[in-house]
């Protein structure tokens, strides 16, 4: 289930972003019917199935206990997630509050993040990449070349 690439993507008047094949059919299944869709780090909104959810809910669960911050951290993932309706045309709604959170316009980039994937402001994204741009061979080396 590897979700990989950049895919520019236009929010419609109702706030419905449509989910690209590609995407949908690494998530399991070619149209699946409900999405999550959570905040996530950098002002972006993250997009999961059910079973990533609940993995990555478990995961937390177990092995984020002695961290401080977890439980606050906890409450509030949990408490700003939504579940999202995948319609035919394979478009979820994103929520007033969370396309707020994410500074979305009309225009949008929904990257594949291995697991899932992330919904972002065009603007923010290429200021992202300009800001780790500099450390991107350095860490593929280190990550791949080096270990393999």
């Amino acid at each position: 289930m590897p979700l990989a690439g950049t895919f520019h993507r236009v929010l419609d008047e109702k706030r419905r972003v449509a989910i690209p094949k590609p995407l949908r059919e690494e998530m399991g299944r070619p149209t699946p019917g409900k999405l999550f869709i959570s905040q996530g780090s950098y002002k972006t909104l993250w997009i999961l199935t059910k079973e990533q959810f609940d993995s990555w809910g478990s995961q937390l669960h177990v092995e984020n206990r002695s961290d401080p911050n977890w439980p606050a951290f906890w409450r509030m993932f949990c408490a700003r997630a939504e579940l999202s309706d995948l319609d035919k045309q394979g478009r979820i709604l994103i929520p007033d509050r969370l396309a707020e959170h994410a500074s979305l316009g009309t225009e949008t980039l929904l990257i594949g993040v291995f697991d899932h994937i992330q919904l972002w402001d065009p603007k923010r994204w290429a200021e992202f990449e300009q800001a780790h741009e500099g450390n991107y061979d350095a860490t593929a080396e280190r990550m791949f070349i080096t270990k393999l």
